[in-house]
């Protein structure tokens, strides 16, 4: 669901998942992230370390092979671990797509950061 809907019924908290997503009926194309304040966060938290973030994407062959074009996009941490920024889904597996899933997702880390900055909120 979207976030301003859930904020509005009052059923929203930085657990909630929630899409972006964008239709272009030019290009034929959809394009939805799926993710949670926490998991967007890890985005901006990753840079706080002292370390640049590493964005990494992860596209499993075999859902692909299939036509399931879904991926997780994340970043590695200090403990070599993969940790989730959000879930995708893509009607088309182009550059395009992917770099318009990747803008949304830094739209959405900066204005939560900005959001919660400004209310004193911790990040």
């Amino acid at each position: 669901m979207d976030r301003g809907k859930l904020v509005a019924a009052g059923k929203f908290h930085e657990h909630t998942s929630n899409t972006c997503c964008e239709i272009n009926a030019e290009t034929k194309r959809v394009v939805s992230a799926f993710s949670t304040e926490n998991l967007l966060l890890n985005a901006y938290r990753q840079g706080r370390l002292g370390i640049p973030s590493l964005l990494c994407m992860d596209a499993s062959y075999r859902l692909v092979i299939e036509g399931h074009r879904c991926f997780l996009f994340g970043t590695t941490g200090v403990d070599h671990k993969f940790h989730i920024i959000f879930m995708g889904v893509c009607s088309t597996e182009d550059t395009a797509a992917h770099r318009s899933m990747y803008d949304a997702s830094v739209r959405e880390v900066e204005r939560i950061v900005a959001d919660r900055s400004e209310r004193g909120v911790w990040i």
